[in-house]
């Protein structure tokens, strides 16, 4: 009976963690420069370092290119995380590009703002697994969201429209799992510019899971 009891309350305090979790949140961002050395075009690329909520040095990746920042800046930012937006496709909405048409006519068969972000999370996660493919996705990624006037006036570097049609396929070949497959991946909302990232377990998820084992085993002993 108690290891009964013992799963049971461990599968609520989960549940629990990760209904906080989903939840979307906001954060402040702090952008305290690029040191990675790579350059796409005339500007710099992946990583964007961040102090985020207090924890220095997060790397993270501008998913926009009509903006320009610089260091120093410090923003309010909505956190997204990607996996909850493909299961709940209606939070595309707290993002920045997901209600427009940038993407349209980018590349052959991509049909709404969700694909285009899952798109761009592909690219993201490959880049970060091979650092060779940093400029080039970094272009692929800021030609993905471009506004017509930012292609024809700002050099975006040597963007290439197979790895955007190769990273396509790839979403639709795997429609199932495609929530746990980029659900890493964070959207950084603030204005006027996107920001992606790697999930970290947070605090938020942590405390309840503390505070849940440490009654659940004090009940066993």
């Amino acid at each position: 009976m108690k290891r009964r009891i013992l799963f049971g309350s461990i599968a609520l305090c989960m549940f629990l963690a990760l209904a906080m979790v989903a939840q979307a949140e906001q954060v402040t961002l702090y952008y305290t420069g690029n040191t990675g050395g790579y350059v796409s075009g005339g500007y710099y690329a992946y990583p964007y370092y961040f102090n985020v909520a207090g924890t220095p040095n997060v790397p993270l990746l501008c998913d926009d290119a009509n903006d320009e920042i610089s260091g120093g800046q410090s923003w309010t930012a909505q956190v997204t995380n990607l996996g909850d937006i493909i299961r709940n496709p209606t939070l595309i909405t707290q993002t920045m590009f997901g209600s427009t048409t940038n993407w349209l006519n980018k590349v052959a068969g991509l049909s709404s703002g969700l694909q285009a972000y899952e798109v761009a999370a592909y690219l993201f996660l490959q880049m970060r697994a091979n650092p060779s493919l940093i400029s080039e996705y970094q272009s692929d990624i800021w030609y993905l969201f471009a506004t017509q006037s930012t292609l024809q006036n700002d050099n975006l570097g040597s963007y290439n429209t197979n790895d955007i049609s190769a990273a396509l396929s790839w979403v639709n070949q795997n429609q199932a799992t495609l929530a746990a497959s980029l659900g890493s991946v964070n959207i950084y909302t603030p204005d006027p510019q996107e920001f992606f990232g790697v999930a970290e377990p947070s605090l938020a998820m942590l405390l309840p899971l503390g505070v849940c084992f440490v009654g659940t085993f004090r009940k066993l002993f």
